[in-house]
This record gives structure tokens, C-alpha cells and sequence, in this order.
């Protein structure tokens, strides 16, 4: 089903798909601090290493996905990291209601 008026700025392939799932792998298998220098460079080899060995099924299985998201946009969760991205300086803020009277609550940051 197609979201009318939905317009997503990506275009989803089969790397893209894969660098959001397998997101936490990439990380492990890169073996350094997202924030370093030396992500990046191995960043790029890593996520085509970790293509080049999925059988003809997996890698079908993320074409189908890709064009799944093309059509109906990716699930919250990856929508969320990319208006993330997108503006860095949003603040994301969850009420927590404490038991004391309801005026009273706490706001914190909501992690992403």
C-alpha cells in the first residue's frame, strides 16, 4: 500500500536497507568508536564485505525490503534516526508522570 502524499528524500537500495538493520553488526564487526576517525575509513568495506557474503536469498530478501520502503517508507524506527540526522538540535522530550499529584512530573531526553 502506498502512503499518498509520503515523500521520502532516500532512495532505498539493497545497501541502505542493510546499513540500517544491520546497524549493530556493522558496528561490531568495525571494531571502533563511531565517533573516530577510523570508523569511516573502514566503514565503506565493512558494509560491502558483509553484502559480498549474503547468499542469493538474503540478498533478495533486502532487495524486497528496499522496495517495500521505496512504496510505503521505512518502519518508525529508521524514520526516526533520519529526522535525527536531519536535525541534530531537535530535542526530544517524554514526560514521565511521577505518583505525586499530577502537576508534578520530570522531562528528560528522550534517547533515539
Amino acid at each position: 500500500m502506498d502512503l499518498p502524499g509520503a515523500v521520502w528524500q532516500k532512495k532505498w537500495c539493497v545497501r541502505r536497507v542493510v546499513e540500517q538493520v544491520e546497524r549493530e553488526k556493522i558496528n561490531e564487526l568495525i571494531g571502533v568508536d563511531p565517533r573516530s576517525p577510523e570508523y569511516w575509513g573502514r566503514y565503506t568495506n565493512t558494509v560491502t564485505g558483509l553484502i559480498e557474503k549474503f547468499n542469493p536469498e538474503t540478498h533478495r530478501q533486502y532487495e524486497i525490503l528496499a522496495e517495500k520502503w521505496n512504496k510505503t517508507g521505512p518502519p518508525p524506527e529508521v524514520q526516526r534516526r533520519h529526522f535525527y540526522d536531519a536535525f541534530p538540535s531537535a530535542c526530544f522530550l517524554k514526560l514521565i508522570f511521577t505518583d505525586k499529584p499530577k502537576t508534578t512530573c520530570i522531562i528528560q531526553a528522550w534517547p533515539l
